[in-house]
């Protein structure tokens, strides 16, 4: 079907109904011209477990509203982060993405979690996140939370650099329906439908679907050619109030994934064979529910459930995973304390599937991952309405490490609502990964004297261990009237037992039935690495006027790693080198009449002279250019079209040596249209 088919017949059949509700409304409220003290005063749940105001939170906070997310023009859930200052958002390929927060950036980000309505999506087979697992629809979408910094003490393990927490709309806040459709030169087709509705008289419903199709990126290779990525999701949410103190929410999300991937499949038998094209498919399925039960103003408690089932037809690493969540928490206020401790319980079991590449296998075939967890903190007033003090807590077990122990200490200063200091010393800690304590791969071949040739193989370590960070940080808000707000922090992180690619001496292997006589080089993963990383954040919001809003954001980050003493380390000397030292961002949101918007953003990322991995290719800078205008001729009815990426039609963001040619992400024009009835 042609890209722009599918626009004329959401068009045509939506037609009747737009001509009846033409003319019945204006357009919708003016967004541009808040005030800065109602954008403050958003309350977020991500820094306590507890809705607070963003601007009276003790820790480096932002919040991508859903009004930020319809005005970017951006229709995926990756680059949508793009909008949080400080965060890192390079895309590899049409399907993956590598998003860090504060350094130790990678296709898997393994110090920073993310969460879905609270409920965690870290994966840990490989350590990080599967970005092209976690696409939705993007008008479900309330808000993005994104605290940089650690979170453990209160999110637990691997909340080491970052928490970033989507949480979506309620089934109360998207009745009715709505259909978008949409396509461009890149992104090929992004259609969503939606529709909500009640039950009884204390509870709603919403159901859903959606389905993408991205395009395949340019190459460096001429002789390498990856296919694009297409997406398709269904789901559902139910939320019930039975009495006026009760909430219960109920969701439901099945997803299927198929993306367009280069491989080979060496060994000692073959070690230089063909490169050949596959499709690789990927679904999940995911229930949770949730129930909150207030006993008082004062005191209340909730209790989550979750089930995540994955399954991955990977080339080189197939498996099938399922993952229990159980939560409590207890919220109590009483004097000076505000007080909130509770219990978390999560089992997650692998199985790697029989198939894939011979070259590449995990050991043991079945593994589990369960942890035990309690956390605690208090807010106590030191000066009421002013100074508060904050001690938290969490205390873990895992059968990898042991015992884990994650505390915080923050301290924050409010003289008045418009002006706060704040200053917080934590420790977090990331636990191993499946893949580093038993993985086995051989993952390249080189040529010595012939007929001689090399396998670099990399090894897992049973006896990898935890990697410790201790951070302190400080920050500072304040509102300017009605109009400006500024945001810094600035801080410093050590850490302990980083990953490591320790070379082995390169030994002889002698002709058997395995293969022909060939050298071996391997890379074997231990503890063998300290670092830190240091930075700045800035970010700022003007309010030019009642049709014009500005947003800025800068940050600095330099990080380094040494080998300890006596240690073979391989990656050393790359680990400072996987993010840009300087980003900014720059965003304008023009209204220019009430039904007409023009929305711009620029954004800079300084080049990356390698990633921590050393098969991949440095990055150089670059600036990119985003355009949007909309026009919305009613409240049912909205028109889009812009162009991303505008100043580059093909750039390089990320290597990664799954990639056999480095892709380069290229410019999209786009429409959409969105129709709410």
């Amino acid at each position: 079907m042609p890209r722009t088919s599918l626009l004329t017949i959401m068009l045509v059949a939506a037609w009747p109904l737009l001509a009846q509700s033409a003319g019945q409304e204006s357009g919708p409220k003016n967004l541009a011209g808040m005030d800065i003290e109602d954008l403050m005063n958003i309350k977020i749940t991500s820094v306590s477990k507890k809705a607070q105001r963003v601007s009276a939170v003790a820790a480096a906070a932002f919040v991508i509203t859903s009004d930020d997310i319809r005005r970017s023009g951006l229709h995926s859930l990756p680059e949508i982060l793009r909008l949080a200052p400080g965060v890192q958002v390079a895309q590899i390929d049409s399907g993956s993405w590598a998003i860090s927060i504060r350094g130790f950036n990678g296709e898997f980000s393994n110090k920073l979690l993310v969460l879905v309505d609270g409920r965690s999506i870290y994966d840990e087979l490989f350590g990080g996140i599967f970005w092209d697992l976690q696409e939705t629809l993007i008008d479900t979408i309330e808000r993005i939370e994104v605290i940089r910094g650690p979170g453990a003490a209160i999110w637990g393990t691997n909340a080491v650099n970052g928490v970033v927490n989507i949480i979506t709309k309620s089934s109360e806040a998207t009745q009715g329906g709505m259909m978008e459709a949409g396509g461009g030169s890149q992104t090929e087709v992004n259609t969503g439908l939606r529709y909500g509705g009640k039950i009884g008289s204390n509870a709603s419903y919403r159901v859903i679907a959606h389905y993408g199709n991205q395009g395949s990126f340019a190459l460096n290779d001429p002789l390498v050619s990856y296919r694009g990525w297409a997406n398709r999701k269904l789901g559902f949410r139910v939320d019930w109030r039975p009495t006026p103190q009760d909430t219960l929410m109920i969701s439901g999300n099945g997803y299927v994934s198929d993306r367009g991937h280069t491989v080979q499949s060496l060994s000692a038998q073959n070690p230089f064979p063909p490169i050949y094209d596959i499709r690789e498919n990927f679904n999940t399925a995911d229930i949770e529910g949730r129930w909150q039960h207030a006993f008082s103003d004062n005191s209340s408690i909730e209790t989550r459930v979750s089930w995540t089932h994955t399954h991955r037809e990977d080339f080189y690493y197939p498996s099938v995973s399922n993952k229990v969540d159980l939560d409590f928490q207890h919220h109590l206020a009483f004097g000076r304390n505000d007080l909130i401790w509770g219990l978390n319980l999560r089992k997650a079991g692998y199985t790697m599937l029989p198939g894939g590449s011979p070259s590449f296998r995990v050991v043991p075939t079945i593994s589990s991952v369960d942890k035990y967890a309690g956390f605690f903190e208090d807010e106590f007033a030191l000066v009421q309405d002013k100074l508060y003090f904050i001690a938290g807590m969490q205390v873990s077990h895992n059968q990898f490490t042991g015992v884990e122990v994650q505390p915080t200490g923050r301290l924050i200063w409010t003289p008045t609502r418009k002006l706060s200091s704040w200053a917080a010393v934590s420790r977090a800690v990331r636990t191993p990964t499946i893949i580093e304590r038993g993985i086995d791969a051989t993952l390249l071949a080189f040529p010595a004297q012939p007929p001689l040739f090399g396998l670099v193989q990399i090894i897992g370590s049973p006896t990898f261990r935890s990697e410790p960070m201790t951070s302190y940080e400080v920050g500072q808000r304040v509102e300017i009237g009605k109009r400006v707000s500024l945001d810094a922090s600035a801080f410093i992180s050590f850490y302990q037992r980083l990953d490591t690619g320790a070379t082995q001496p390169i030994l002889f292997v002698p002709p058997s039935a395995a293969g022909p006589a060939h050298l071996l080089s391997e890379i074997l993963y231990t503890n063998s690495r300290y670092g830190q990383a240091k930075g700045v954040e800035l970010s700022a919001i003007w309010t030019a006027s009642k049709r014009w809003r500005w947003m800025g954001g800068y940050s600095w980050l330099r990080a380094n790693s040494h080998a300890y003493p006596g240690e073979i380390d391989q990656k050393a000397a790359y680990a400072e080198r996987d993010n840009p030292e300087h980003q900014f961002q720059v965003r304008s949101y023009f209204d220019v009449t009430q039904t007409i918007q023009l929305d711009t953003a620029v954004y800079f990322y300084g080049g990356i002279r390698a990633t921590e991995q050393i098969f991949t290719p440095p990055t150089p800078s670059h600036l990119r250019g985003d355009l949007r205008l909309g026009w919305r001729p009613n409240a049912r009815l909205e028109f889009s079209g812009g162009v991303q990426n505008a100043f580059d039609p093909n750039h390089l963001e990320f290597g990664s040596p799954r990639l056999l040619a480095p892709a380069q992400v290229p410019r999209n024009v786009y429409g959409s249209l969105k129709f709410n009835f």
